[in-house]
């Protein structure tokens, strides 16, 4: 959970008893009596999906202050005004100790007490600003383009956006080590460097782009962020996905994965010598996409990742990346105008409080 989720459930009176009503479903969920195996998966987690539904509605989440028509060059997700949510109910303020901003105004997280650079934050941070630009904030075009820049000095030879520390995966054996790398980093760059060179027309961002693109499309296998579905299924073997947290095996991050195909998507808009390719790939996870969203689906509510079917263990449920989950369908809806992509999208917004 992120310090911002903490934060908001430490606001909300009797937070304890949610936790400890979902640790209690877990374990029910673990050692309870099967499922036959003919029965869908999702049947086996009914008490899990309803405490995820109460904690849901307990906590105030919503999606809908990002459903958008998505534009490449727009407001991205509407994140102009919902980047740094509240970190309690009514307030705008965060603790220094948990966000700060260094002497350029790109920001810095707290970590292991230690404030670093990272990459994700930092492009969600510039995309926020491009957005209140877009919507006629002026100033906010300078700490735009600094955020942009920024990630550009982060950049290595290969076009990866590594993070400088070490970082705590459950999923994965050992921790990973500074200069780990994540598909969604690399995504969110290129919306943000579609964006920086539209309204620039500086030939750094396209080159900074097609780096970033470059490094997309590694495999895990030789260091990248490229995966392969064959653990969930074996006929998905050749499917293409983009992991958020590369790891063998992976547990495929969903959020990770759908940002990343938006920022293909943004990147094949721009002139240049990758958009193509960049467009290729959009159209081959969407392919991926489409086949796998039924296993994120428990029947009341989505998992976070796969987890669940590679370890045979109880689902992992991040409760506020349901609504993501949603508005993220919502924009690839948008640009497809996908039957499928639609169905899943108003199917998992049923499941929570309008």
């Amino acid at each position: 959970m992120s310090f911002a989720e903490q934060a908001l459930v430490k606001a909300h009176a009797g937070y304890a008893s949610i936790y400890v009503a979902r640790g209690l479903c877990e374990a029910g969920d673990r050692f309870g009596t099967r499922k036959t195996s003919g029965e869908l998966a999702q049947g086996d987690y009914h008490c899990l999906v309803r405490q995820a539904q109460r904690e849901y509605a307990a906590l105030g989440y919503t999606y809908k202050n990002n459903l958008q028509e998505y534009t490449p060059f727009g407001n991205w997700l509407y994140f102009s005004r919902t980047f740094l949510p509240p970190r309690v109910p009514g307030t705008e303020s965060w603790s220094p100790d948990e966000l700060s901003f260094d002497a350029d105004q790109t920001p810095r997280t707290s970590y292991r007490g230690k404030l670093v650079y990272n990459p994700v934050t930092i492009a969600l941070y510039a995309l926020s600003m491009h957005g209140r630009f877009v919507q006629g904030q002026v100033s906010a075009r300078d700490g735009f383009l600094h955020a942009a820049n920024h990630l550009i000095s982060m950049q290595d030879a290969l076009g990866a956006l590594r993070f400088p520390f070490a970082w705590h995966y459950y999923f994965a054996a050992k921790d990973y080590a500074p200069g780990w790398c994540s598909a969604m980093a690399q995504g969110l760059a290129l919306s943000v460097f579609a964006r920086a060179y539209h309204i620039t027309g500086d030939r750094r961002y396209i080159q900074a782009g097609d780096k970033a693109l470059a490094f997309l499309l590694v495999p895990v296998s030789q260091g990248g962020v490229r995966g392969s579905l064959a653990n969930v299924d074996p006929a998905l073997g050749k499917a293409v996905i983009f992991e958020e947290y590369p790891a063998n095996p992976s547990a495929h991050t969903l959020n990770g994965f759908m940002y990343t195909i938006l920022g293909l998507y943004d990147w094949s808009s721009v002139p240049g010598q990758d958009a193509e390719q960049a467009h290729q790939y959009f159209d081959t996870s969407l392919n991926t996409l489409r086949s796998i969203l039924p296993y994120y689906d428990l029947g009341g509510f989505t998992a976070y990742d796969l987890s669940h079917l590679i370890r045979k263990s109880p689902p992992h449920v991040g409760v506020s990346y349901h609504g993501v989950h949603v508005f993220l369908l919502h924009a690839l809806v948008s640009i497809t105008a996908d039957e499928q992509l639609k169905y899943f999208e108003t199917r998992w917004a049923s499941y929570v409080p309008r």
